[in-house]
């Protein structure tokens, strides 16, 4: 599984201070290189129970761990911006009395659903004024990107499918398909609630980070608009349990 770890590694370093087309493209092949690998030893490896820790899985997904908090360092995010995805996606999959399966699929989509930014050059993330509409429809592509890079690792669990949908709003106006309702994949829904609240809690350079009771007033507002209702009180309910987690991490 060396193979992997080179290639993440190397989109790591490319993407380490990407600042041209070329910069972002090199880094863009050298993560689909390690994605390709690990999606295609998935095929034809041996099936691992999931109680039996696999050391090939595990360096994969150290890999793209490591990737993913490359991207969000592109993207101006604190270094424990993943370790919150990934504890308040898995943590509200698991209130949501969701089978194993799907909550590890979901917690990885919250790791990897903004992969697709490997496209956007890094002066566009980093811009504090609004973006010119070229450099608006760039950042909107990246969901499709992305589904495109994690489409091989698709199993039972469809991860690209989460991974595209997660900017889509529950009341249709949402990219890049414009999904309504249930017509948006749960863990789309999922990783794109918790996303906002994780944005409206952090500080950017772009606005000051809100306290706990604001940013759930405003998921509690934009519940039925942007998100599942259902899935914003599940949330708001969990939260405590999630934010006592976290204090041990």
């Amino acid at each position: 599984m060396s193979l992997i770890a080179i290639a993440l590694l190397a989109s790591l370093i490319l993407l380490a201070r990407a600042t041209t087309p070329l910069a972002v493209g090199s880094g863009l092949l050298a993560a689909a290189l390690g994605l390709g690998v690990w999606s295609a030893w998935r095929r034809h490896a041996p099936l691992v129970r999931d109680d039996q820790p696999d050391s090939g899985t595990t360096t994969a997904r150290t890999g793209i761990e490591a990737l993913a908090r490359a991207i969000d360092a592109r993207d101006g995010r604190p270094p424990d911006h993943a370790t919150r995805m990934q504890v308040y996606a898995a943590g509200l999959a698991l209130a949501m009395e969701l089978p194993a399966a799907e909550i590890e699929g979901i917690r990885l989509a919250a790791l990897v659903r903004d992969i697709g930014k490997l496209a956007v050059p890094v002066h566009v993330l980093s811009r504090v004024e609004p973006l010119a509409p070229d450099e608006l429809a760039a950042v909107k592509i990246h969901p499709v990107v992305g589904a495109e890079l994690v489409c091989g690792l698709d199993t039972a669990f469809s991860l690209s499918a989460v991974v595209r949908g997660h900017h889509e709003r529950w009341d249709g106006t949402g990219y890049p398909d414009g999904l309504r309702g249930t017509g948006i994949p749960l863990g789309s829904r999922i990783v794109g609630l918790i996303e906002c609240y994780e944005a409206l809690t952090t500080a950017r350079p772009y606005h000051e980070a809100m306290d706990a009771e604001s940013a759930q007033m405003r998921l509690r507002k934009e519940a039925g608009h942007a998100f599942d209702p259902d899935l914003v009180a599940c949330f708001v309910d969990a939260l405590p349990a999630l934010t006592k987690e976290l204090e041990t991490h």
